[in-house]
């Protein structure tokens, strides 16, 4: 969710950065908190502020980031599952726990169409591209761009993951570089928690969006920004379809990842295995709570709340600590009008 930033060689090089770790964490916390408050960001200089604290910390995962791990907080869904498995039957048995490609498929298996191959598809927040790359697989659509603020991580996906009928470009979720009516189904996944101007977001899906073509948003909420969310739904240029609270499926998925030996416990090992230790066990620590571990409950042994502390210790001298409590995870389907 927060990125990757704390992870790996990642955490070597925060050290040796001290303005990024002093500095650019700080920020990040800071906007975080500000934005998912509940109250709209006031000034468009706070809202570029908010982007670019948000973007400095993104960019640097991406430099710093092995071959993706996971790409969200996941789902575990025995349906997906099943229909993700007619198409990639071993999509989860190698290189994967299938958790992420699980919620990326949820968000799109939730439109009810039979049929994608056709439709022109946005991914806003696509990050590294993994997840619209694997759901063109699934559904067989030929038409799909993900869009990403983060620069390093449109240039990683391109890099690796582009092909005819699949591209990714960099932009502002807030300002969708697309004419209106161009594309028949936007997804947003586990992303718009970072977005500083929620209404303008909205809208601007609602301008892309071809009349009778869906909007697919799937991410967590405090409960101040969920309330935003609803109130902002009338004016938003959408009919909205339908609400599913999915936590418990969410929530099943970071267990699962927090097991030990499992997929996420393993590939982080490998990772930080050039690691100095203590680094190692601080940048363990925190990467589990960027995967959702304290959302789902997860019992922290006493070496990672140790770690946890140390780290909460720097950002409370710093007083940028802000308390950020997530309690839901939803999807939202609705329809341009």
């Amino acid at each position: 969710m927060f990125g990757d930033f704390s992870m790996g060689r990642g955490a070597v090089e925060m050290k040796k950065s001290g303005a990024l770790a002093a500095d650019d964490i700080h920020k990040f916390w800071h906007s975080i908190f500000l934005i998912n408050s509940g109250h709209a960001v006031a000034s468009d200089e706070a809202k570029q502020a908010c982007k670019e604290a948000i973007k400095a910390l993104y960019d640097f995962g991406s430099r710093n980031l092995h071959d993706g791990m996971v790409w969200n907080w996941g789902c575990s869904d025995a349906a997906v599952d099943a229909r993700i498995k007619k198409s990639v039957p071993l999509y989860d048995a190698v290189s994967s726990d299938g958790f992420s490609e699980q919620l990326y498929c949820f968000a799109l298996n939730a439109i009810g169409l039979d049929d994608l191959s056709d439709k022109r598809v946005l991914d806003v927040g696509c990050g590294f591209g993994e997840g619209l790359n694997f759901a063109s697989r699934v559904f067989g659509f030929q038409n799909a761009v993900g869009l990403d603020l983060c620069r390093n991580a449109i240039d990683r996906a391109n890099a690796r993951l582009s092909r005819p009928g699949l591209l990714f470009v960099c932009g502002d979720a807030e300002e969708l570089p697309f004419d209106d009516g161009e594309l028949d189904i936007v997804v947003n996944i586990e992303s718009s928690h970072t977005y500083p101007d929620l209404s303008r977001f909205l809208k601007e899906v609602a301008r892309v969006l071809r009349p009778g073509g869906y909007f697919s948003h799937v991410d967590l909420f405090t409960d101040d920004r969920y309330r935003q969310f609803v109130a902002l739904k009338p004016e938003s240029g959408l009919e909205w379809l339908a609400e599913t609270d999915i936590t418990d499926r969410v929530k099943e998925a970071i267990r699962a990842r927090m097991r030990p030996g499992s997929f996420l416990r393993r590939a982080l090992a490998k990772q930080q295995r050039d690691t100095p230790m203590l680094l190692r066990m601080l940048s363990g620590s925190l990467a589990l709570a960027n995967f959702g571990a304290d959302f789902a409950g997860h019992q922290y042994t006493r070496w990672e709340r140790l770690m946890q502390s140390m780290f909460v210790r720097m950002l409370k001298r710093s007083g940028s600590l802000q308390p950020v409590r997530f309690t839901r995870y939803l999807h939202h389907l609705a329809r341009k009008v």
